[in-house]
């Protein structure tokens, strides 16, 4: 036998047992084999949502030539999923770089679930019961990741199709651990759409012109394959071109943060065709104009953000131009940022506040020369002009909370006004609110002068019971509509407490940056103090509960205006716990449906001494309640015949409806029309319908009929026929339904005058 064969096949057995021998040894070394490799990283990926570590261990599996293919395989798909989690944790990376428009909705039940949590509103598991009798309403964790708790989704506008006549772009769906969402997209979308060739191995349908295709984790739509492709690309490759490593979309990014909700819209890519529209009609002056006055090509982005979380809602607008831009509007519209200076003369403890700077402040303010004679400046017209534009420095507005009893109508509201020359402007304010006292009746323009701790004080009476008080210290002009508030502006100049020392306040007017030009701040639970005062006694009572939950609580309205940027912000923070709230009203609303059921028992029984007792229960509870107190009328006013009990109960079910026109026009009708009043009660049906047409400014033809009839029955026949014409013009006007009726109710009018 020819010895080579043999040679050759000993050979081949060498190699290969060397071959073995060192995968075996490069197992050893590792101390893992292909199986053990793909079992952690799939605990990695699953357990611990390590998908970094998990992708790493993934690769080594997909690499290593001696794994069995269905190893390799399953690595290769987990592989595709970890590359997606970690590129959608910024949704960004998966977007093309020049989009004209990028929205992202980012985490929505994990934001949900940490603002219903702070207003203690979500379930605790394990948590105690709620006693015996007590309603609690609180939602379960699992119901709000059931319901929003996808991952995120985004959505880039790439470009406009002309001939579709819609926009063309890709979004991107993590439905997060929510496996009912991806079920329910598989499962309708074979049924409402065309099965198209797959996408990377990826099955990938059609709806209405709108490509869908499910990947491992992700649901990305697209008007084109191509868009659905580069999307695939950017999971695998993080340095494929993307709006996140866009240059020039960098510093707008920066600005979502972690923000629930961010949109963009780029212009920049719609310059060309921009140019090309205004190229043709160069010819035209008002496009010359326009082009003159916004420079529409410095406009770089319009962006927005709003977010929610334990620590309260945020909501941004911001308009960007390009550096060196020559936007003449945005330009005439700057105004500087708002003088620490204005606020220090705001007392701490003020429930709102808006601050306005107009011009900017000197770095410091220069003691004005005294005149040569010691008379007052001389003011002319034009000094209106340079008080506005050059003088006053800073406004700020502020509403106190009521100290002791009230001094009049209005509420403690002071202006606080810094300007440069205060001589000047004292003058001018003095002449102003003199005007406006003589206008109102003040013999004189000089008001009355009194001396308040020191400082020289003028009083104006504008207006009956409203008088202005102004006095001025140092750069600041104060003007206030009571002494008190008065007053404590002068302490607040003085020695303080401001409200820069406001600890209630200190988290708002800490997000007033170097280019705040206005602020609105408003404390919630202190402006409930202030318009208390103004309620009626239910209305007070309905809004007492409210008070403790909304001492933290704030809200902060700013504008930013620099040189590149103007940004609009609204901020609520210190959301108040309103568990207990909830589950009293929920109690209160259970034992009140319970009360109504007791008394329709009693009502049929016929027992009305206890359906009054029970109605009396209710009110006790709930004050002002217009349905208690209507049943409670019914009883008294036909069942127990008392006329001035009736008349008791229906004062307050007036005060009631005061200001619900339908429930006033309702119930005024069926005291006129319903037999079993036995027109007893005209009088307080008149009052009824004259409110409900005050309320609608005698607008609604119904309203009119109501009070015609309410005149008529009352004696006032000619006012009657003069209302029920207006309310047949105005029906007629409205269409004609129930023209018939009108006329009918006017031909008895007018029967009735001709027979008197």
């Amino acid at each position: 036998m020819y010895p080579f064969p043999l040679l050759h096949s000993l050979i081949l057995r060498g190699l290969a047992a060397a071959l073995v021998a060192l995968a075996a040894a490069g197992t050893a070394a590792s101390g893992q084999t292909p199986a053990q490799r793909l079992h952690e990283a799939f605990y990695l990926e699953q357990t611990k949502g390590d998908f970094a570590a998990a992708a790493k261990l993934y690769a080594q599996v997909v690499e290593t030539g001696g794994a069995p293919a269905e190893l390799r395989s399953e690595a290769k798909g987990r592989l595709a999923a970890c590359q997606e989690e970690l590129a959608a944790t910024d949704f960004a990376r998966l977007l093309p770089p020049e989009p004209l428009a990028f929205v992202e909705l980012n985490r929505p039940g994990e934001r949900l679930g940490k603002l219903l949590e702070k207003m203690g509103l979500l379930a605790t598991p394990g948590g105690p019961p709620p006693a015996p009798g007590q309603n609690r309403f609180a939602i379960s964790p699992e119901v709000v990741n059931a319901l929003l708790g996808v991952r995120g989704c985004a959505l880039a506008i790439t470009g406009f199709d002309p001939t579709r006549q819609q926009p063309m772009g890709v979004a991107v769906l993590h439905p997060g651990d929510v496996e009912l969402i991806r079920g329910l997209i598989e499962t309708a979308l074979p049924v409402q759409s065309d099965v198209v060739d797959p996408i990377d191995g990826h099955p990938t349908y059609r709806v209405e012109g709108i490509y869908v295709t499910l990947t491992k984790r992700l649901v990305i739509a697209a008007t084109s394959p191509a868009e659905i492709e580069a999307v695939i690309e950017r999971t695998k490759d993080a340095g494929a071109p993307s709006l996140a490593a866009s240059p020039e979309m960098a510093d707008i990014l920066k600005q979502r943060g972690d923000a629930l909700l961010f949109f963009c819209v780029n212009p920049k890519p719609l310059m060309p065709l921009l140019n090309v529209a205004m190229a043709g009609a160069a010819q035209s002056r008002e496009m010359a104009l326009v082009r003159a006055l916004l420079d529409p090509q410095s406009v770089r982005s319009l962006s927005g953000r709003f977010d929610l979380s334990d620590q309260g809602v945020v909501l941004e607008l911001a308009l960007r131009l390009d550096k060196g831009h020559r936007n003449l509007v945005y330009n005439f519209l700057r105004r500087p940022a708002i003088d620490p200076a204005t606020l220090r003369g705001v007392p701490a403890g003020s429930a709102a506040l808006l601050a306005l700077a107009m011009n900017a402040a000197p770095a410091q303010y220069a003691t004005p020369a005294a005149s040569a004679d010691a008379g007052p400046p001389i003011v002319t017209a034009l000094d209106l002009g340079r008080e506005l534009f050059a003088n006053i420095n800073g406004i700020a507005i502020c509403v106190m909370p009521p100290v002791g009893e009230p001094q009049g109508p209005v509420p403690d509201v002071a202006a606080v006004i810094t300007v440069n020359d205060p001589a000047k402007s004292q003058v001018l304010w003095q002449q102003m609110l003199g005007i406006a006292s003589v206008a109102g009746g003040a013999p004189s323009l000089e008001g009355t002068a009194r001396d308040m701790g020191g400082v020289s004080v003028r009083s104006y009476r504008c207006h009956e019971g409203v008088t202005v008080h102004m006095a001025t210290v140092g750069h600041s002009l104060l003007v206030a509509t009571t002494e008190s508030a008065l007053e404590r502006c002068l302490k607040s100049l003085r020695d303080g407490p401001s409200v820069l020392d406001d600890a209630g306040l200190a988290g708002p007017l800490g997000r007033l940056g170097p280019n705040t030009t206005l602020a609105v701040l408003a404390h919630p639970g202190r402006c409930l103090a202030v318009a208390k005062r103004y309620m009626s006694g239910a209305d007070a009572a309905e809004v007492a509960p409210f008070a403790p939950l909304l001492t933290e609580t704030t809200a902060l309205l700013t504008v930013e205006h620099s040189s590149e940027m103007l940004r609009l912000a609204l901020a609520v923070a210190g959301v108040p716990d309103v568990s207990g709230l909830v589950s009293q009203m929920l109690t209160e609303q259970r034992r009140g449906e319970q009360t109504q059921q007791d008394v329709t028992r009693a009502v049929r029984e016929k027992d009305w001494d206890k359906a009054l007792a029970l109605l009396d229960q209710q009110l006790t509870a709930q004050p002002g309640d217009t349905k208690a107190l209507r049943r409670k009328f019914d009883i008294l006013a036909v069942r127990k015949d008392d006329p001035a009990a009736a008349a008791e109960v229906a004062e307050a079910l007036y005060v009631g409806l005061k200001d619900d026109v339908n429930e006033l026009n309702n119930f005024a009708w069926e005291l006129l029309t319903e037999k079993k009043y036995q027109h007893k009660y005209n009088d307080l049906a008149l009052r009824l319908a004259r409110r409900s047409n005050e309320l609608s400014q005698h607008a609604v033809w119904a309203f009119l009929d109501t009070l015609a009839l309410a005149e008529f029955e009352t004696g006032s026949t000619a006012r009657a026929i003069e209302l029920e014409k207006r309310a047949i013009e105005l029906c007629r006007k409205a269409g004609g339904s129930g023209l018939k009726d009108l006329e009918t109710a006017l031909a008895r009018f007018e029967g009735a005058a001709s027979a008197q």
